[in-house]
């Protein structure tokens, strides 16, 4: 692997250590400090890394995921005091956190619990209550493409380790080439994996993920266990770099950063993400691999 290689999985590895961290640390007192340390990094360089890899802010990102925990805790869990939940997630007083989740979401908690309708939520994406701020740093313009009817074949899995489905990739990679590659032939257009649930967290194990081969026609398929029609619409393709391991870091700065900024109309069609041949994953100018979202 060469230098420039090494050193983006080392990066990104890092950022791994510190998510990992934040999900474990949510009802206590987080410091940009406390959080670098557990990346091996300063503070300052930290901050950069984490905007330049996650598309927002580390305080954002710490904000937006207590508030987007309180708001599914209040949500699921009825009987459970507003303190309680505030407590658990992070507040040290219930006005403080009053104030942030009416500042977030437009309503107070008391009111989101009578009705979730009265707060502010995504849209056409399925975590509805994890909302952020763009970050000051740009995020790459995808490239537009308009794709054909097509056909997924597909096997599933479930569960995300530490951000990532492929923490039994290479499970997945032999069945892909042991099986789907020789039986679809000609007929495969690329190897690609879908998920149109995103992970609650970063360790998720009820989340689905759907991992195949896309074709023009459905065909009798005895690898597959079953098929997903993709019909004619319009993508916004963006470019990853290095192992594919650190998707999850390019899914989270295309929602949290792309889709803040521009608020694109996205289409009701599972989003996906196609693996390129040959990966580099030695070279940082050359992408491993091509997120597609779906936009009118």
């Amino acid at each position: 692997m060469s230098e420039d290689g090494a050193r983006i999985n080392q990066t990104r590895a890092r950022l791994e250590r510190a998510l990992v961290f934040i999900e474990g640390a949510l009802s206590e007192r987080l410091t940009i400090k406390r959080i670098a340390r557990h990346a091996h990094l300063s503070p300052f360089h930290f901050q950069r890394l984490f905007v330049a890899h996650m598309g927002e802010s580390v305080g954002g990102y710490v904000s937006s995921r207590r508030l987007e925990h309180a708001a599914r805790m209040i949500f699921d869990k009825r009987g459970q005091s507003i303190i309680t939940t505030a407590l658990e997630c992070g507040f040290e007083t219930h006005s403080a956190f009053s104030r942030a989740f009416r500042r977030h979401f437009g309503c107070t908690p008391s009111q989101f619990r009578k009705d979730p309708a009265n707060g502010r939520r995504r849209e056409g994406l399925s975590r509805p209550f994890l909302l952020s701020q763009p970050a000051d740093h740009p995020v790459s313009q995808p490239k537009l493409v308009d794709q054909p009817r097509r056909a997924f074949v597909f096997r599933s899995f479930k569960g995300t380790l530490d951000g990532s489905f492929f923490d039994g990739g290479q499970v997945i990679s032999d069945q892909v080439r042991g099986g789907l590659v020789a039986e679809a032939g000609n007929r495969l257009l690329a190897v690609i994996g879908s998920f149109p649930d995103e992970p609650d967290q970063l360790n998720d194990t009820q989340v689905t993920g759907y991992f195949g081969g896309l074709t023009e026609e459905v065909y009798a398929s005895s690898w597959g266990e079953g098929w997903r029609r993709f019909e004619p619409g319009r993508y916004a393709v963006f470019e990853h770099f290095g192992s594919y391991k650190y998707l999850y870091q390019s899914w989270n700065r295309i929602y949290h950063g792309w889709a803040a900024v521009t608020d694109p109309t996205l289409r009701d069609e599972w989003p996906f993400e196609s693996y390129l041949p040959d990966p580099d994953f030695a070279s940082k100018r050359r992408p491993t691999a091509l997120i597609h979202i779906p936009v009118v």
